[in-house]
């Protein structure tokens, strides 16, 4: 009795020195990628079932833990030279305990695996003859399965990897044919490298911490004493964590990939049986091991999230795993001996027996998709059936693999229903446009026409801005309704997005294809032009249409048709919306020319062929007091090319911002030249600017950029803005015009009269002039409502303290009416033409010497 209280006492205080030892210390631990074990998550932080493992002993220890990031054989390395104090995931060998130190109560237990292609149909050792294998560098998975090829008389040429995520992917790309992994990472990721399970299994391990020899001898003790303790706690932390990392999400559902595995589980089983009667013949004395790997094959067959089963010849079950036994609610005992009458509804039953006799009776393999129902409960599976033959040859059973897939048949709808179809309407989209039915363009009979139609709502955009978008979205599915009503035979409507629509009708008699479609075309116009009723408000809208046709089955394609009609709706829209047009060369001529100009236009930016002219601006007495600057193109073949044809085409191009960017610095440049010259100084310039420019967030910084880069004088600079620009965004152009203001520069609103004129917004606008437009000084002499157009500018502008400019003055009577009326600032032929800076400063230098003669309008 005195002894034994002496041993207790000896172990109290021997804990007791560890516990002092092994405290307060801080420990580098090796980390290397092998999910779910030990890896660093996305984040970069250390993760896995070991690291939750050591974390929680250090808490308890009372140590400070540093992570260090290696791969598998330079982790060892590490340990081994002392700059690792522990490192986890390692497996016992007798060669490795000569290295390092290990802790007595193993931390884990694992067993290795071989991975490969599902092509690759690897179900027995013998088949690695003269092939590759991955291992990972100085595992002791590499000395074991060298061990196993010994053992069978196998030559296989084993290739060292760093990392398991380095060995899946040689065998995905066919660098080696199989790969070694222990299974909690196989299980993981093969199916993510388009690998499956081979039933080759073999090395069950222990896995521990472990130090460098002799280093640490104190912190495996503690961690030996705190896995002891809590090993004896089914509530403990341990259990906890083994638990949460042992407990894997479920697999994804069945990809063809994840046939190939359920093949492969499959044979395993029956290759498996195979084995162990030819091994009985052959090795006797592996006979235990066999037993073992038995075992282990059970409990691998009971962990697959898969139904495996073996049937007899009448259907009936000899051997279930325990998915199918969970499923069905029965023990082993209940169900063996049954058939699939005895637990599933009638139907079903049938079908099931009619593929299990299949196999049975062809003796060959066989793949099906299956729909089960059992109470209330239904759903499609994937099944994979290979019958199993006796010693003779002769088919005695059948073994099946079924993977329920019902999610992902549900999935795939749902992604198909996204990818092809429209959300708002229902009606399939541009993708299912091409992608199902180019074939019905392409494939038609030789006297079989196909008329494409494009539709497109017009004013769309109202609905949503007047009304919201719940509206315009009510309309849409309107339009869609009522287009439908008028398909018929092979026709099919599309919605394209936002608001446009697809007719496609094929299979029309070609002799009458232009007749036929004009019919549809009228009708659809006539039926989208119908009022749209809500409770609180009536709507009415038209459509514009464009149409494609094709009458030669050997002609066209669906995406040439698709340009087509969508360049003919173009037309329409132009023409005057709310009609038909039908597709021409006469189109594709313009637009080929349209394309060919803005081609030109990209290159003369760049080879500078554009050039400014300045157009002289007067006070009452004909002194030039500033000028407007106006952009022309020098085309290298065509000569000068008129602003009306190559503005709109760099409007619709975007080659508007670069023009525009280089028209205001080579305008201030001018304006900084005018200040040098006494006779030039007092000038104004105004420039033109276009939506796209003002519109842009940094519009004001630009401007006061080129000013600070040319040296231009701000009050000399006179912006000129359209009334669209700034209806869109009110209080947007508000901001802009009251910055530019503060920096000096002046803003024209040009083409005065002619937009919105609202005093609603140009009384809450700093601007510096009025510009009456050209087009009611042409008929102020001649047009009454015209000359009192004329007149209420004038007045609006005395009113605002805001100067008043006319343009387009071209006759001497012109200006005498302006003048009286109170218009002081003139432009126009009357007073020059747009010429070069040299020309308008020579007509300023002859206004100086006393010539009085307005210049020729020639």
């Amino acid at each position: 009795m005195p002894l034994q209280r002496h041993w207790l006492f000896s172990l109290l205080l021997m804990t007791m020195l560890v516990v002092q030892v092994a405290a307060a210390r801080t420990l580098t631990v090796g980390v290397y990628q092998n999910e779910p074990k030990i890896f660093f998550d996305e984040q970069g932080r250390p993760s896995g079932l070991f690291v939750d493992l050591l974390t929680a002993i250090a808490r308890e220890q009372g140590w400070s833990l540093e992570f260090q990031s290696c791969n598998w054989t330079r982790c060892l390395r590490m340990l081994n030279r002392g700059e690792l104090d522990l490192m986890p995931d390692v497996a016992y060998s007798d060669a490795r305990a000569d290295v390092y130190d290990f802790h007595r109560q193993p931390a884990l237990n694992s067993w290795s695996q071989l991975y490969a292609r599902a092509d690759a149909s690897l179900v027995s050792i013998f088949q690695l003859e003269n092939r590759r294998v991955a291992v990972l560098d100085e595992s002791i998975q590499e000395a074991g399965f060298t061990d196993l090829l010994d053992g069978f008389g196998v030559n296989v040429t084993l290739v060292g990897v760093d990392s398991y995520p380095e060995a899946f992917r040689r065998v995905q790309v066919g660098e080696v044919d199989a790969a070694i992994t222990n299974h909690q990472y196989g299980a993981l990721f093969a199916s993510r490298f388009e690998l499956v399970a081979t039933p080759i299994v073999f090395q069950p391990v222990p896995l521990y911490f472990a130090t460098g020899q002799g280093l640490n001898p104190e912190v495996l003790s503690a961690i030996d004493m705190q896995l002891s303790q809590w090993r004896l706690d089914p509530d403990s932390v341990y259990f906890d964590i083994l638990d949460r990392w042992q407990t894997l999400p479920p697999k994804p559902l069945v990809s063809p990939r994840l046939i190939g595995m359920l093949v492969a589980a499959l044979v395993l089983l029956f290759i498996a049986v195979g084995v162990v009667f030819w091994l009985r013949r052959v090795v006797a004395d592996r006979t235990r091991d066999l037993r073992q790997s038995e075992q282990k094959l059970a409990t691998i067959l009971d962990s697959v999230g898969a139904f495996i089963y073996i049937k007899d010849r009448d259907g009936r079950y000899v051997y279930a795993n325990k998915k199918v036994l969970d499923n069905f609610k029965l023990t082993e005992n209940e169900l063996i001996g049954k058939d699939d009458s005895d637990v599933l509804d009638a139907e079903t039953a049938r079908e099931l027996l009619t593929n299990d006799r299949k196999v049975i009776a062809d003796g060959q393999p066989l793949s099906v998709e299956e729909q089960m129902r059992y109470g209330q409960i239904q759903g499609t599976y994937v099944s994979v059936k290979i019958p199993l033959r006796d010693s003779d040859g002769q088919v005695y059973a059948l073994c099946g693999i079924s993977t329920d897939i019902t999610e992902q048949k549900q999935r795939e709808q749902k992604i198909h229903q996204l990818a092809y179809y429209d959300s708002q309407t229902g009606l399939p989209n541009r993708a299912y446009l091409f992608d199902h039915l180019e074939h019905r363009v392409r494939d038609r009979q030789s006297d079989q026409g196909v008329a494409l139609l494009v539709i497109d709502i017009d004013h769309f955009k109202n609905i949503n801005d007047y009304h919201g978008h719940e509206y315009g979205d009510d309309l849409l599915r309107e339009v869609s309704r009522r287009l439908q009503s008028l398909l018929s035979g092979d026709s099919h409507l599309i919605h394209l997005g936002a608001d446009e629509f697809v007719i496609l009708a094929t299979g029309l008699e070609s002799a009458t294809l232009n007749e036929t479609t004009q019919r549809l075309c009228d009708q659809v116009l006539t039926l989208l032009r119908k009022h749209y009723a809500w409770d609180d408000f009536t709507y009415h809208c038209t459509a514009s249409v464009g149409a494609a046709l094709s009458d030669d089955a050997s002609d066209y394609s669906l995406d040439t048709l698709m340009k087509q009609a969508e360049l003919a709706m173009h037309q329409a829209k132009k023409t005057g919306r709310g009609r038909v047009c039908f597709y021409s060369s006469d189109m594709q001529t313009v637009l080929q020319s349209r394309m060919e100009l803005e081609a030109d236009m990209r290159v003369s930016i760049h080879r500078e062929d554009f050039f400014l002219v300045y157009q002289p601006q007067v006070d009452a007495n004909g002194r030039i007091i500033g000028a407007e600057a106006l952009l022309r193109w020098q085309h290298p073949q065509r000569g000068v090319v008129s602003p009306g044809e190559f503005i709109p085409v760099a409007e619709s191009s975007g080659l508007i911002q670069p023009l525009g960017r280089w028209v205001l610095k080579t305008a201030c440049s001018q304006l900084h030249a005018w200040s040098k010259d006494s006779t030039t100084e007092a000038l104004t310039l105004s420039v033109n600017v276009s939506a796209w420019q003002f519109r842009s967030d940094d519009f004001v910084a630009s401007i006061e950029a080129v000013l600070h880069l040319t040296g231009a004088r701000p009050e000399r600079l006179k912006i000129e803005l359209t009334e669209s620009m700034l209806i869109d965004d009110l209080d947007d152009a508000i901001d802009k015009i009251t910055a530019l203001k503060d920096i000096g520069v002046q803003v024209a609103l040009d083409d005065f009269g002619t937009g919105y004129s609202s005093l609603a917004y140009l009384k809450r606008l700093p601007l510096a002039q009025l510009k009456i437009d050209q087009s009611f000084v042409a008929d102020i002499l001649t047009n009454s409502v015209a000359g009192a157009i004329a007149r209420t500018i004038i007045g609006l502008g005395h009113s605002l303290e805001v100067d008043v400019i006319a343009e387009g003055v071209e006759t001497e009577a012109q200006k005498d009416w302006l003048a009286a009326a109170g218009c002081l600032a003139y432009q126009g032929y009357l007073f020059g033409r747009p010429d070069s800076a040299d020309a308008l400063l020579r007509q300023l230098s002859d206004d100086s010497a006393g010539e009085t003669d307005y210049p020729s309008v020639g």
